[in-house]
C-alpha cells in the first residue's frame, strides 16, 4: 500500500473526506475542530501522501490523529525494513522515546504516550541514551563514553563492555539540559571524524567541562566513526586523542618496523593494497580480472568477483569456460561505501575483492567529486581492506580521447574522473588494445606502483579463442608461455642451479607463483622484467611448455 492509500483509507474511515476534484482530496482536518474542511491531500510521485492542513496544524498532529505513523506517508519501499530499534528510557527504565533505523539508512522517532508509540516526539522529555546505565556508571565512579549515534553506542557497549551513550539525533542535538546526567563523571567524547563532528564535540566539551570531573576528546583512529574503528580491529585504548589529532608529531621511524611487502600476483597485485584496473572498453580488463580471480581461487584464495556491469548471460558463460572452485565466489550487485559492517563481515578473510565496475557499483556517490572519492576511501576502502586483509581490485573505463583544433587525437589514459580516484591507489594498471582488428590481445602497462619496487615493463598479452588463458605476446605472435606461470618455482630453481630448493619448496603447493622470482633470479635493476630469466630458460628447453594454442 502507498503512502497516498494509507491516508485516504484512514480519512475515509473516519468519514472526513467532504470533495475529490481532479488529484486532490479535501477533508476535515482530524487534528482540530474542522467545519471548513482545511485537510488538502494529494499523491507524490513515488506514491507518498502529501498533507497539508490549512489551519496551521502540523502533519505530525495530523498523522497521529488518523492513527498513522509518519513513516506511512511514504510508499512502503520509501522506508525500507527496520533493521535496529533504540529505546531512550527514564531513569526507571519506563521508555520515553523510540528510534526507528532502516535499510535503505533512515531514522523514524516516535514518543510513548497513553500506553502506545505515537508519530513524532511533541514536548517528550529529552534524555540521554541507556539513561539508567549511565546513571549507574556516574555513581560507581566508571568512565562513560559518550558518541554520536545509537549504533555506534551499542557497538562500543557491547564490543568493549564499556558504558557507552549518545543524545538524540547525534551530537549536533546536544542539549544543555542533558549535562546534569554525567554531573562529577568521568566522560570520554568519541566524535566522528569531520568537521562536524569536531564541532559537536567541542560544543558538548563546553558544556559538560563545568559538571563533569574529567572529559577527554577523541576520535577514531581508522574510519569516519567508532564503529568503523572497531571494525578495522582497534580498541577504546587506540582511540586518537582530540590534541593528537590537531598536533604535528614527528615519525619515530627508528623503533618502527613496517611490515614486509606480500603479493597476490607479483609484481602486478600486492596483497591489502587498493588496485585500479582500468582502459577504454573492449580492452579485455574484466576478462583478465576474472581469469586472474580464478587462478588465484585455484591456487588456494578466497576470492570474491563483483560482476555488476556485464548481465548474468555474459558472466556465467565465462565463469562455465574458467571453472573456479568453490572458493571464488560471484555477485551481480555491489554498492560501493553501503554498509560497511556487512561487507566486513561477509568477507573477512578473503585474499581478493574485484569490483566490476566503479561506475555501475557507485550508486549515488559521484566519480567526478574529488571530495566523495576521499570520503569513500577513508570511510569504506581502507577499513574494509584493514578489516578483511583483502585486496580491493576496482576496474573502471578511461574518459574519452580528446581532439585539439589542429585534428589531433590526444588518447586519453587516465580512469575517468575525479584524479583522487588514481591518488588512493597502490597500484594502476593500464590496459589498451595494441591491435584494434584482434580484440583477444590487449597491452597491459602498470603506470603507477606505490610499494617500493621497479615498475614492471609492460606486457602483452593474448587469449586463445577456445579457453580462456593470458599468454605473453612476442614479436607480434602469441607465445605458448602463460602469463600465470604455475612452475615459476620449478624453472627458477634449475635457473639457479639449486635443485634442492625444487623439493624444498615443491610445486604443487606454490600460491604465489611469482614470489621467487626476485629473490632467486638475477634480475638487472634498471629495468625490471618479470619474464626474462625465464624466457632465457624457454629458449633452451622450448619442448617443456606443451603445444601451440592455436
Amino acid at each position: 500500500m502507498s503512502g497516498y492509500e494509507a491516508v485516504y483509507e484512514a480519512l475515509a474511515e473516519q468519514g472526513l473526506i467532504t470533495a475529490e476534484t481532479g488529484d486532490r482530496v479535501q477533508a476535515c482536518c482530524p487534528a482540530h475542530d474542522d467545519e471548513r474542511a482545511s485537510l488538502s491531500l494529494k499523491e507524490g510521485g513515488d506514491g507518498r501522501a502529501l498533507v497539508y492542513c490549512f489551519a496551521g496544524c502540523p502533519t505530525q498532529d495530523v498523522v497521529a490523529a488518523l492513527d498513522l505513523r509518519m513513516s506511512d506517508l511514504f510508499a512502503d519501499s520509501s522506508r525500507g525494513v527496520v533493521v535496529d530499534t533504540y529505546t531512550y528510557t527514564d531513569e526507571a527504565g519506563s521508555p520515553l522515546i523510540r528510534v526507528d533505523r532502516t535499510d535503505p539508512k533512515g531514522f523514524w522517532q516516535e514518543r510513548w504516550e497513553d500506553g502506545q508509540w505515537i508519530a513524532g516526539l511533541g514536548d517528550t522529555r529529552r534524555v540521554l541514551y541507556r539513561l539508567p546505565e549511565v546513571l549507574a556508571a556516574v555513581a560507581e565512579g566508571r568512565t562513560v563514553y559518550l558518541v554520536e549515534g545509537e549504533k555506534d553506542a551499542d557497538n562500543l557497549r557491547n564490543r568493549e563492555l564499556v558504558t557507552a551513550t549518545t543524545v538524540l539525533g547525534g551530537a549536533g542535538k546536544w542539549r544543555d539540559d542533558y549535562a546534569g546526567s554525567l554531573a562529577g563523571a568521568r566522560v570520554v567524547l568519541v566524535g566522528d571524524a569531520d568537521d562536524e563532528g569536531r564541532r559537536g564535540m567541542r560544543r558538548m566539551l563546553e558544556a559538560l567541562s563545568r559538571v563533569a570531573s574529567d572529559v577527554v576528546c577523541c576520535l577514531p583512529r581508522r574510519g569516519k566513526d567508532v564503529t568503523d574503528h572497531l571494525n578495522a580491529g582497534f580498541g577504546i585504548a587506540e582511540l586518537v586523542s582530540l590534541e593528537e589529532d590537531s598536533v604535528f608529531e614527528p615519525i619515530d621511524w627508528r623503533s618502527y618496523t613496517p611490515p614486509e611487502d606480500e603479493w597476490l600476483f607479483k609484481p602486478w597485485v600486492p596483497k591489502a593494497s587498493r588496485v585500479l584496473v582500468h582502459g577504454p572498453s573492449g580492452a579485455l580488463k574484466s576478462l583478465w580480472a576474472m581469469w586472474l580471480a580464478a587462478k588465484l581461487a585455484h591456487a588456494g584464495r578466497r576470492v570474491a568477483y563483483f560482476s555488476t556491469e556485464m548481465n548474468k548471460g555474459q558472466t556465467v558463460k565465462r565463469l562455465q569456460r574458467l571453472d573456479p572452485p568453490a572458493n571464488m565466489r560471484v555477485y551481480g550487485k555491489f554498492m560501493l561505501g553501503q554498509d560497511l559492517e556487512t561487507a566486513i563481515k561477509n568477507f573477512e578473510g578473503y585474499d581478493l575483492l574485484v569490483i566490476d565496475s566503479w561506475s555501475s557499483a557507485r550508486g549515488d556517490i559521484s566519480s567526478n567529486d574529488n571530495d566523495a572519492v576521499s570520503s569513500l576511501d577513508t570511510d569504506f576502502f581502507q577499513p574494509l581492506i584493514a578489516a578483511t586483509g583483502a585486496t580491493l581490485m576496482i576496474l573502471d573505463n578511461t574518459g574519452k580521447d580528446a581532439v585539439t583544433d589542429k585534428g589531433d587525437t590526444i588518447k586519453q589514459t587516465m580512469a575517468r574522473g575525479a584524479s583522487r580516484k588514481r591518488d588512493i591507489q597502490e597500484v594502476e594498471l593500464w590496459f589498451s588494445r595494441p591491435n584494434r582488428t584482434n580484440n583477444f590481445r590487449t597491452k597491459i602497462e602498470c603506470t603507477k606502483m606505490r610499494l617500493d619496487i621497479q615498475i614492471p615493463s609492460p606486457v602483452t598479452v593474448e587469449t586463445p579463442q577456445d579457453r580462456i588463458e593470458f599468454y605473453l605476446v612476442e614479436k607480434d605472435t602469441m607465445s605458448t608461455r602463460p602469463m600465470w606461470m604455475e612452475d615459476a618455482v620449478l624453472v627458477t630453481a634449475e635457473i639457479a642451479g639449486d635443485s634442492a630448493s625444487v623439493a624444498e619448496k615443491g610445486h604443487a603447493g606454490n600460491t604465489d607463483p611469482l614470489a621467487s622470482l626476485t629473490t632467486d633470479t638475477k634480475i638487472a635493476p634498471e629495468i625490471f622484467d618479470p619474464f626474462a630469466e625465464l624466457r632465457a630458460a624457454r629458449e633452451k628447453d622450448t619442448h617443456r611448455r606443451g603445444t601451440d594454442p592455436w
